[in-house]
């Protein structure tokens, strides 16, 4: 039965090629790298997307051996790889999706002057090893081979927290808080409790009539702060509106969007104000009001903005940080 089978084959790559009595030359398929850009960037890496188009003329599937990738950046070696598994059905063309990702740390040690960049020249040079069918007329494996020269921006980014403030409740929100809640708390208990949080004055013990838990009654607290994103290089990071998750002492506080941006020269300051519930006023967060110190970590994301000749649609942008902060 298999020899059945590669005969048949072999008789519909002759009919594809043409073939008569004499030698013949069999149709060969076809691989074009036909996207390469910046696909999305982290405040630590680029990653790179890449579509393939293989055109596949035989009544076979065809399995690509590799497509490997040597990354250069200024003209210094960075990354090797190789993408696998990429195949194309019978007689038919498609396009394959594959990513690469560069870390900035790497970059960094090979660019000796990387700070005074604002963008950086990249080759990647791509090999398309495809193996064919053993068949008279084809050769063992095809290689197609492209030289893809980019731009990459610099990122060497520095996240900070300032101007922290939380302003206190009004009289009535507190009074609206604890009648929702249903609980014999005494108003002014409360006002005090929280007056003496935020000025990080030490808490009555549990134990005491005067002690409030926070997390019992749904209070409104306003807090403010900027987010001070910096790129200690040339390189402009233009965006218009950052999304937020904030958290103190690794617990959630608050989170959402702003647009409230201003350029400083090579800082762009995020102003955030926003309302949390004394519900999340757990004790790792109390412990940070009461030392006027804390650690923070902020995720979220945006969308850059390049010059057309690097993308012309926005680059995500998304990010994990964290470092520690004054509450007062």
């Amino acid at each position: 039965m298999r020899i059945v089978r590669l005969c048949f084959f072999a008789a519909a790559v002759c009919a594809i090629a043409g073939c008569s009595g004499s030698k013949f030359s069999a149709p060969e398929p076809e691989a074009e790298i036909t996207r390469c850009e910046i696909d999305s960037i982290s405040l630590r890496d680029i990653t790179f997307v890449f579509d393939l188009e293989i055109t596949n003329p035989y009544p076979a599937g065809i399995k690509l051996e590799a497509v490997k990738l040597d990354f250069f950046v200024e003209g210094k070696a960075l990354l090797s790889t190789r993408a696998e598994g990429i195949s194309i059905a019978a007689r038919k063309k498609g396009t394959s999706t594959f990513r690469v990702t560069l870390k900035y740390a790497d970059i960094i040690g090979i660019v000796s002057d990387y700070a005074k960049r604002d963008y950086l020249a990249a080759l990647v040079k791509a090999e398309i090893v495809m193996p064919l069918p053993a068949i008279p007329g084809l050769p063992p494996s095809l290689s197609f081979s492209y030289d893809l020269e980019r731009k990459i921006p610099a990122v060497k980014p520095r996240v900070s927290i300032s101007n922290f403030k939380v302003r206190e409740p009004s009289q009535a929100e507190i009074a609206a808080a604890l009648k929702a809640a249903g609980k014999a708390l005494s108003q002014s208990a409360v006002e005090s409790a929280l007056r003496g949080l935020l000025a990080g004055k030490p808490q009555a013990s549990s134990q005491s009539p005067q002690a409030v838990d926070f997390t019992s009654i749904d209070v409104p607290l306003t807090v403010s702060f900027d987010i001070e994103l910096v790129n200690e290089t040339r390189a402009e990071l233009l965006f218009a509106d950052l999304a937020y998750d904030f958290a103190v002492n690794g617990a959630p506080l608050i989170k959402g969007r702003s647009k409230d941006i201003v350029k400083k020269g090579g800082r762009s300051v995020v102003s955030v104000e926003n309302r949390f519930s004394s519900k999340s006023l757990t004790s790792s967060v109390v412990r940070a009001f009461q030392a006027g110190r804390g650690d923070f970590s902020l995720a979220g994301g945006t969308s850059l903005r390049f010059p057309e000749a690097i993308r012309k649609e926005p680059v995500p942008l998304s990010f994990t940080e964290g470092g520690s902060f004054n509450l007062r």
